[in-house]
């Protein structure tokens, strides 16, 4: 029984979504003001905590004429209440209304996780196309164009983004991670083996580490190191999309 790592991708791109895109709080402007960028915190805080206060704060602000920031809030709003769709397009619009910038090719890739959150994963690898070929080697970037291309089933050209990456970023336990489970997925166990031993190097007990592991022992025959493995990703983080994961395959492996 294979699990692939997309079912692990929601929680995750939602974090991704919810990160700020400083550059917005200077839209337009040499330098943003202190009031501008006080705002855009405290948006964008309401949107990650509280999005129906975040909703009403973004829609007063944007109605004030607060441009790009109060949008981009308004946007994360729409992404923490789970209206992907909205989110996706408005992200994409304010990209489009801006020239071609790091700023740009960010509202971009967020356009892309959402869309990819909306299950519209061509939309979501064109608009995370476009991010990359404004800056081609970001590794952040790279990284959620190789999350949309797992979860088309297109594992070879993930493995060949994250390759990229750790070129970039050679000590980045989540593009090794994602590589180990690419790998795994492809049946190219060995190397899946490599890259999850070397995250857990970089990063012992990480959740996800741990959890690739417990597949791949059991992709391997090995119910007792799989169980290990799973059970201490359920100790670590037990409310975690990894911990989900790892209690089903817990529950189908063989009784020890």
């Amino acid at each position: 029984m294979s699990i692939p790592f997309p079912r692990l991708l929601p929680a995750l791109l939602l974090l991704l979504l919810l990160v700020p895109v400083p550059p917005l709080a200077a839209q337009g402007e040499a330098g943003a003001s202190e009031e501008t960028k006080r705002r855009y915190r405290d948006c964008m805080h309401l949107a990650r905590t509280d999005p129906i206060e975040g909703e009403k704060a973004a829609e007063a602000w944007i109605a004030e004429g607060g441009g790009g920031p109060a949008e981009h809030c308004r946007g994360v709003v729409d992404a923490t209440l789970g209206r992907y769709e909205q989110a996706a397009e408005r992200f994409a619009a304010l990209a489009d209304s801006i020239p071609e910038s790091e700023q740009r090719a960010r509202l971009l890739g967020q356009s892309g996780q959402a869309w990819m959150l909306a299950g519209d994963l061509d939309t979501a690898y064109e608009q995370q196309t476009r991010a990359v070929t404004l800056r081609p080697d970001d590794p952040d970037l790279l990284v959620d164009r190789s999350l949309i291309l797992a979860s088309q089933e297109r594992y070879w050209e993930a493995v060949d983004d994250l390759n990229r990456v750790l070129d970039l970023r050679p000590q980045s336990p989540e593009a090794l991670i994602f590589r180990a489970a690419s790998y795994r997925l492809l049946g190219v166990l060995e190397l899946a083996g490599d890259d999850i031993e070397r995250a857990l190097v970089l990063v012992p007990d990480h959740p996800e580490a741990l959890l690739e592991r417990g597949l791949l022992a059991a992709e391997l025959g090995d119910p007792e190191a799989a169980r290990r493995d799973l059970e201490k990703v359920v100790e670590l983080a037990p409310d975690s999309p990894a911990a989900e994961v790892a209690r089903r395959r817990l529950a189908a492996l063989p009784a020890g």
